[in-house]
């Protein structure tokens, strides 16, 4: 956990040197996807066909989103896709040790959406999919760096679920140095319907339309009330994505 710490601040405080750039585009996918830096992946065509290569940021942005992509293939050629040209597309990030060997990855993925402000094409970073897909909303997340002398205490608890392992809960922990990562607001499709800002102010009004019509959600919640609070809500995103897909 340490070194993946240490290098999630180091890709970033590499990301934040590199200065003119980055001041454009929001915190969250700039982690992701960087005008300078390509990573594997691949894009998905209109037409269904699956192109795999390394992707990078474009330096078009709407409305704080990216808008544009580049694809590198197997022969160094570049191609340009604006959003909407593609239906979505996939990037992988590789963690390093302290020796810079590869020890796993992790993918994020990105849909191509009218953006909420404009209604101009954008590549929205999905953070969950099923049928309530959640996005990312790039004017609300913030991050810092915290350091803790006092070596780890107990602050709550926290939830996680696997199709193989169900819903698990264990007490969290503040640890010696982290970077902490939240959102305020998130946008939500269900069953492609049209986006829907979801936060703190309106999640209890949305919950009934959102997660309601699932009776596995509501007997987890009334085992496990915490799970009802909004900053888990990505979880129980996951969960109704499971139970009641």
């Amino acid at each position: 956990m340490k070194t993946y710490l240490f290098c999630r601040k180091l890709i970033l405080g590499f990301l934040l040197i590199l200065g003119g750039s980055l001041n454009a585009l929001s915190q969250d996918e700039s982690m992701v996807l960087h005008p300078l830096i390509p990573k594997p992946g691949y894009i998905i065509s209109n037409t269904g066909d699956t192109i795999y290569g390394k992707i990078k940021s474009g330096t078009k942005l709407t409305d704080r989103y990216i808008s544009q992509i580049i694809l590198i293939g197997p022969n160094k050629e570049k191609i340009r896709y604006d959003a909407g040209s593609i239906l979505k597309l996939g990037v992988e990030t590789i963690i390093h040790d302290d020796l810079f060997n590869p020890i796993y990855s992790y993918w994020d993925f990105f849909e191509c959406r009218p953006s909420p402000k404009s209604a101009k094409m954008v590549f929205m970073w999905r953070f969950e999919s099923g049928r309530i897909k959640v996005f990312n909303n790039p004017r609300s997340m913030t991050y810092k760096s915290e350091w803790s002398q006092s070596g780890p205490e107990i602050t709550g608890i926290s939830f996680t679920y696997s199709p193989d392992e169900g819903l698990s809960i264990w007490p969290t922990s503040n640890v010696t140095t982290y970077i902490k990562i939240w959102h305020s607001s998130y946008y939500i499709e269900k069953d492609g319907g049209e986006l829907i800002e979801i936060n703190k102010k309106n999640y209890e009004s949305l919950w009934p339309m959102l997660l309601g019509d699932c009776p596995g959600i509501i007997e987890e919640v009334n085992k496990n009330p915490d799970l009802k609070k909004f900053n888990n809500f990505l979880l129980i995103v996951r969960l109704y994505n499971q139970l009641c897909n």
